[in-house]
This record gives structure tokens, sequence and C-alpha cells, in this order.
């Protein structure tokens, strides 16, 4: 599985302006929601947000990775917030971030789950593209440019 055959047009949010980390990780949620994956929001949202109290996604170097494997997903989904400004997340590193990748997958597929982890992190890390996708105007080039990415980087 490529990271494009998860994440959709309609899940991507440029220059989000969240108030504070719960609003940014609803409008991931919600971003989610718009690819009629999502069985029950509310479980989802909790799970997601236990989530994130047992160790903040914020990896470093300005990306989060919120994530959680649930029962209440058809299938893995994902969201993607590119701000301009930085955003405080409670990261690891303790730095603000600006790129935000929503991972949800089901329960029952954890080896799929965490191999798509990988491939985000792949992504993520790669600084020339991350430096291309934060320079992106509009929900289409980031596609591309993940595009592009799952065809140089097949598993």
């Amino acid at each position: 599985m490529k990271i494009s055959d998860i994440l959709k047009i309609e899940s991507i949010r440029l220059n989000y302006a969240p108030l504070d980390k719960f609003d940014l990780l609803m409008e991931l949620l919600n971003l989610a929601k718009a690819s009629n994956n999502i069985v029950n929001f509310d479980i989802v949202k909790k799970e997601l947000f236990e989530r994130e109290a047992i160790l903040s996604t914020g990896v470093g170097k300005g990306i989060a990775l919120p994530h959680c494997k649930t029962s209440h997903v058809k299938k893995m989904t994902a969201a993607l917030i590119i701000n301009s400004d930085a955003s405080d997340y409670d990261s690891l590193d303790k730095l603000p971030v600006r790129l935000f990748f929503l991972l949800l997958s089901r329960a029952d597929n954890v080896g799929a789950h965490l191999r798509m982890l990988s491939q985000v992190s792949r992504l993520v890390h790669n600084h020339s593209l991350t430096q291309n996708l934060l320079e992106a105007k509009e929900p289409q080039k980031v596609i591309h440019l993940i595009e592009k990415f799952d065809l140089e980087y097949k598993n």
C-alpha cells in the first residue's frame, strides 16, 4: 500500500491556524472524516486522544504524526495539514510543528499500520520533499509530490 492510496485531496488542508493542539487534532479528524471511512467518529476521537496522551506524536523537526489503531474505521485513512506558520504541539524536541500527518488504521492489521507509519516517516524525513510540501500552494501539488515519492520508494 502507498501513501497516495490512503491520503485523498479532500483530506489535505494548507495553512490552517489552530487555536491549540486539541483544535488541530479535531481538524485532522474532520479532514479524515471526508474519506467516509470513519464508522464511529466519537470513538475514533476518543482513541486518538488517548493515544496522544500516552506520548506526544510530535516527533521533532517540525513534524507530528498523530495516529491510532481502531476498529471504527473501514480501512486505513489519512489526513494532512501543512502550515506556513509553526504551531505548538508539545513535540518531543519542544520545537513548533508545521507538518501534521494523521494516520488511522484498523486495529486488526497492526502490521499494515507499522509499515505505513514507516513510509510516512520516510516521507516526512526526506528534507527536500518536506521543503517542497511546505512550499505547496494547493492540495493538488501535495498529492503530486506524494505520488512521485510513492513511485520512487516502492516497498
